[in-house]
Formats: structure tokens, C-alpha cells, sequence
């Protein structure tokens, strides 16, 4: 089994997404552990709020912000990972890809930058394809 002893994330910002509750929560908790500070996003503020509730009760400090589907720098980050990665993510998770490819000049070349990329984005392929002006029918 895996140690977080032998894992340090001191210093560093884990930004994962849809962590209002369930495994997005365990994976920010465990990151916090392991000396992250821990900001997440989710679709909907009472989701945001119940999480940074959690986080507060076991406490750790978070930062939590709403995220939503017509936001164009999340459109355009799944596209690109579904392009150059071959991954379809969930929208949620695009959104911190998003943020990241925004800050990321901030950083050095040997700077590590952990995204999260849970959930599934078959979920959100017609919603994109719709915001994109598509005509679907399901």
C-alpha cells in the first residue's frame, strides 16, 4: 500500500475538481494531507458551500469557486485534451485544466502542476457539441 509519508506536496496548490463531496473530496483530503493547499470547483455554489463546509469540519483550508459548462476556457480545454490527449474529460475537470493552462507561465519548466481529471466527459459531449451549435436529438 501506498505511504503519503514518502509524498510531500508542501509548498504546492491542488486545484481538483467536482471535490465538494464523494471520491473529489477524498482526493483533496488526501492531498491536504500530504501538505497541499487545496482549491476545487464545482457546478453549482450550494455544492461549493457544502464543500468548504466538509473541508472546514476535518479542518482543512479551502478555497472552492463554481464552475459551469458555457464557460469558453472550459469548452476549449476539453477540446484541446480530447484532441492532443485523446482523454474526454468531464467538464468539471476541464475547467481545472483550464485554469492551469492560464497560470502556468507563472510557473517553471520544472514546476509540478497535479490536475485531477476524474469523472467522465461521455456525460458532456452533447452539452459541448450543443454549445458549439450542433444539432443533436437524443
Amino acid at each position: 500500500m501506498f505511504d503519503l509519508k514518502d509524498f510531500s506536496l508542501e509548498g504546492k496548490v491542488a486545484l481538483v475538481t467536482g471535490a465538494s463531496y464523494g471520491i473529489g473530496f477524498a482526493i483533496a483530503s488526501a492531498f491536504a494531507k500530504a501538505g497541499a493547499t487545496i482549491c476545487f470547483n464545482d457546478i453549482k455554489q450550494e455544492l461549493v458551500d457544502k464543500g468548504l463546509k466538509a473541508y472546514e469540519e476535518i479542518g482543512i483550508k479551502a478555497y472552492g469557486y463554481v464552475c459551469d459548462v458555457t464557460d469558453e476556457e472550459a469548452v476549449a480545454a476539453f477540446e484541446y485534451l480530447a484532441r492532443t490527449e485523446g482523454i474526454i474529460c468531464a467538464i468539471e475537470s476541464a475547467h481545472a485544466v483550464a485554469h492551469v493552462m492560464k497560470i502556468a507561465k507563472n510557473y517553471s519548466r520544472d514546476d509540478i502542476i497535479i490536475i485531477c481529471l476524474s469523472g467522465r466527459g461521455d456525460k458532456d459531449v452533447a452539452a459541448i457539441a450543443r454549445y458549439r451549435g450542433e444539432k443533436l436529438y437524443e
